[in-house]
C-alpha cells in the first residue's frame, strides 16, 4: 500500500510541476531599471483548475488509504529565471490568489534566477499580493562587517491588499544562492543573517546544492556570510567540542557572554541560545 502511495505522489508531483511549466517570460515588464512580473492570463487560472482536479484525486486516494497525512506541499511555481536588473516586483492580482486558494493550493514560490521565496497563503486572506527584491553589494548597502559576504544583499518587502506585511503567522522560506569561488570557505560556518542597523543577527540555513534555505517568520534586508567566531576560552574542550562551539556559533544559535568569551564550563541559559536560529547542513 504504501509503495503505491509514493508512486501516486510521484505521479502528482510530476503532473503539477508540468502544469507549472508555462511561459512566465511573458508576464514580465522592464521599466527604469526594475522588472516587474504580473501573474495572470488565461493559461495560468487554466492550469490551476487543473491542479485542482489532481490535489483533489490524490486526496480522495490518500483518504481512502488512511494517509491523508502524506498529502505533499503543493505550490504554484513562478520561474523567470534569470534577469538583469537589481529590482524585481512579483503582482499576483485578486482574482490568481482566490483561484489557487480555491484550488487547495498552499501558496506560491516566486523565483528568479538569483534567489526563490515560497509564501504559504496566510490564513482566508485572498488578496492581491506583490512581493518585492532588490539587490545591492555589501558597500552599498553600508553594511558594518569584515565577514567574507557570499551573496548580494537582499531587502524584500511584501504586500497583502494595499498593506505591507513584515510578520508572518507561517514562515515564508528564502532561497539564497552561494557565491563561493573554490574550496576556501568553510560550508559548515555558512549562515544567513538578518541586517539591523547595518549589524548582523545570525539565522543558520540549510545549505541545498549551490542555495542555502531559510524559513523566516519576517521579513527584512538579508545577506549570506562566512562567520568565523573564535573563543579565547575553550582550550580545555577544544579536543572534543572546539569544532561543535564554533559552528553552533557561527550559526547564531549559542553565543558567548561576551564578545571572545564562550564560558563553556557555565550552564547555558535562555538568552544565551537562539531559539530561531538553523543549523546550516547538507539535507
Amino acid at each position: 500500500m504504501q509503495k503505491l502511495i509514493d508512486q501516486a505522489i510521484n505521479e502528482v508531483s510530476r503532473a503539477v510541476n508540468n502544469l507549472n511549466n508555462y511561459d512566465a517570460a511573458t508576464m514580465k515588464t522592464v521599466v527604469n531599471g526594475q522588472t516587474t512580473i504580473t501573474v495572470e492570463g488565461t493559461k495560468l487560472l487554466t492550469n490551476i483548475e487543473n491542479i485542482a482536479k489532481i490535489k483533489k484525486q490524490l486526496k480522495e486516494l490518500l483518504d481512502a488509504a488512511k494517509a491523508s497525512d502524506q498529502m505533499p506541499v503543493l505550490n504554484l511555481l513562478v520561474d523567470i529565471e534569470f534577469v538583469p536588473e537589481t529590482k524585481v516586483a512579483f503582482n499576483l492580482p485578486k482574482n490568481v490568489v482566490e483561484k489557487a486558494i480555491a484550488a487547495g493550493l498552499d501558496g506560491v514560490k516566486l523565483a528568479f534566477g538569483y534567489a526563490a521565496v515560497t509564501i504559504p497563503f496566510q490564513g482566508s486572506t485572498s488578496e492581491a499580493l506583490s512581493f518585492n527584491i532588490s539587490m545591492k553589494s555589501g558597500k552599498e548597502a553600508n553594511l558594518q562587517s569584515n565577514l567574507k559576504l557570499l551573496s548580494q544583499v537582499f531587502d524584500f518587502t511584501l504586500n497583502i491588499g494595499t498593506a505591507q506585511v513584515t510578520e508572518f503567522e507561517k514562515p515564508l522560506t528564502l532561497e539564497f544562492p552561494l557565491n563561493i569561488v573554490g574550496d576556501t570557505t568553510d560550508k559548515e560556518l555558512i549562515s544567513v543573517a538578518k541586517i539591523i542597523d547595518g549589524k548582523l543577527q545570525f539565522h543558520g540555513g540549510v545549505l541545498s546544492g549551490t542555495k542555502i534555505v531559510e524559513p523566516r517568520d519576517t521579513l527584512s534586508s538579508y545577506v549570506v556570510v562566512e562567520n568565523k567566531v573564535s573563543f579565547s576560552d575553550i582550550d580545555s574542550v577544544k579536543g572534543w567540542a572546539g569544532r561543535q562551539i564554533q559552528v553552533i556559533a557561527a550559526k547564531g544559535i549559542a553565543e558567548g557572554k561576551v564578545e571572545g568569551k564562550f564560558s563553556p564550563n557555565d550552564a547555558v541559559t535562555p538568552r544565551g541560545v537562539r531559539e530561531d536560529a538553523h543549523p546550516c547542513v547538507e539535507p
